[in-house]
């Protein structure tokens, strides 16, 4: 893929080995439904869910926004949930396991993740037709500018060359312009639960 870019400073291009320090910090800044959560959460237990497998799977499917060459947004997925899940258990979960032991409680964000690490990432059911899956995160100054349409456009694009039917994503109830964002771009309510809506998207006729 060609690099896209504006003339504000803006491109995207595919993930390079060297941006993974700032896909963990702008998953910290935007971890707390879109919001910054530095000092509500380790530092570094969101990035190592929503961000860090991802680039380990499958590179391929992650895209940076840049800004003056300063990476400020991110789409990463994967085609393949259970293919995902299965790599992730063996090869991600198990090392970062060791470094976070279980702690024995959920009083805290930081315990809940941790809880969540020795689970496991746990494929949805009821995806069968949506098999991929994404996260999309940009800094407030990457925000209402276009770009996170251009994310998901290129991201889908990719996955209907790889012949992928479908794909979904879960936001939080309490990101409000998220909501908003996903209805327009094509994706539809999947599942609606008290903290959080499954949305999906057809990527076939």
């Amino acid at each position: 893929m060609r690099n896209l870019e504006d003339n504000k400073g803006f491109a995207l291009r595919q993930y390079k080995p060297e941006d993974l320090s700032y896909l963990y910090s702008i998953c910290l800044q935007t971890g707390d439904a879109g919001q910054d959560a530095t000092g509500l959460v380790d530092e570094r237990i969101l990035g190592h869910f929503y961000a860090a497998p991802y680039v380990h799977f499958e590179p391929d499917l992650c895209w940076i926004l840049v800004r003056e060459a300063v990476p400020v947004g991110y789409i990463m997925g994967t085609s393949d949930s259970n293919a995902f899940a299965e790599w992730a258990d063996t090869n991600w979960w198990g090392p970062l396991r060791q470094n976070y032991p279980g702690a024995g409680g959920n009083d805290t964000w930081t315990q809940q993740m941790i809880g969540l690490m020795h689970q496991g990432y746990q494929v949805p059911q009821g995806i069968e037709d949506y098999s991929a899956h994404l996260h999309i995160d940009l800094l407030p100054i990457g925000q209402k500018r276009g770009w996170g349409k251009v994310l998901i456009d290129v991201f889908c694009n990719r996955l209907k060359e790889m012949g992928i039917n479908g794909v979904h994503l879960d936001v939080s109830r309490r990101n409000l312009n998220a909501i908003g964002f996903y209805g327009g771009v094509g994706f539809k309510v999947l599942e609606s639960g008290s903290s959080s809506i499954r949305f999906a998207r057809k990527l076939s006729d």
